[in-house]
C-alpha cells in the first residue's frame, strides 16, 4: 500500500505550438526553478515565437486558462481521510501561488512542493528523493501521478510507482491496482457512488 500519493490538480488548454514553446522557455529562462523571472520568461517567449501583449496581459491570459479539477480535489480529500499523505509536486512558478490565492486548492493537500520554491524541477530525478525525504515516506510506498510520461519514468527510476495521467476514466482503472487507495469514480458520478463500490457498502 502506498504511503503517499502525489497528484495533479489542474488542467490547462493551450495550442500545442505555444505550449511546447512555453515548456521549453520556462526551463531555459530559469523561471521554473526560481533562478529567472517572469520578465525573463516572456522575453524568451517573444524571441522564439509571435507573442503580442504586455507581460501582465500575457500572464493573465495564461492563468485564466487554468481550471482546477474539483473531482480530483474531492478524491485527494478521500485519500487523506484514508490516512495517506497527498502532496503536489509541480513544475510551476510563482503563478502557482497566484492560482492558489484564486482557487484555494492547496488546503486539500498535506504539502505543496513547487519547483520555483525548492529550486529543482521534475527534470532532476533527485527532486523525488528530496520530496519523499521531506514527507518521510519510502519510495516503495509512494505513488506518483503526472501527465508527462518522462516525469513518471524518472520517478519510477527512483523507486516510486507511477501512473501517467491521461483522463479520469483511465486513472480510475489504474488506481484499482492499489487496494490501499479509495476507489476513484471513472466519471462524474461523484465520491458517494464511488464509496458504495467498496466491498461491504
Amino acid at each position: 500500500m502506498p504511503g503517499c500519493a502525489i497528484l495533479p490538480a489542474s488542467r490547462i488548454w493551450i495550442p500545442d505550438r505555444i505550449e511546447a514553446l512555453g515548456r521549453a522557455a520556462v526551463h531555459d529562462s530559469g523561471y521554473v526553478t526560481g533562478s529567472g523571472t517572469e520578465a525573463d520568461f516572456w522575453q524568451l517567449m517573444r524571441y522564439r515565437g509571435e507573442m503580442h501583449g504586455t507581460d501582465r496581459e500575457l500572464t493573465a491570459a495564461i492563468l485564466e486558462r487554468f481550471v482546477v479539477r474539483q473531482w480530483m480535489l474531492d478524491y485527494v480529500r478521500r485519500v487523506r481521510a484514508a490516512g495517506l499523505i497527498a502532496a503536489i509536486l509541480s513544475d510551476q512558478t510563482d503563478w502557482l501561488e497566484r492560482l492558489d490565492a484564486r482557487d484555494g486548492f492547496s488546503g486539500a493537500f498535506d504539502r505543496v512542493f513547487n519547483s520555483y520554491r525548492i529550486g529543482r524541477s521534475k527534470r532532476d530525478p533527485a527532486v523525488f528523493d528530496e520530496v519523499l525525504g521531506e514527507l518521510a515516506v519510502a519510495p516503495s510506498r509512494a505513488l506518483f501521478i503526472d501527465d508527462t510520461a518522462e516525469h513518471v519514468e524518472r520517478a519510477r527510476a527512483r523507486g516510486l510507482a507511477g501512473i501517467v495521467y491521461r483522463d479520469r476514466a483511465r486513472l480510475a482503472t489504474a488506481l484499482r491496482a492499489w487496494p490501499g487507495l479509495p476507489p476513484c469514480a471513472p466519471d462524474g458520478t461523484g465520491a458517494a457512488e464511488a464509496e458504495s463500490e467498496r466491498p461491504g457498502h
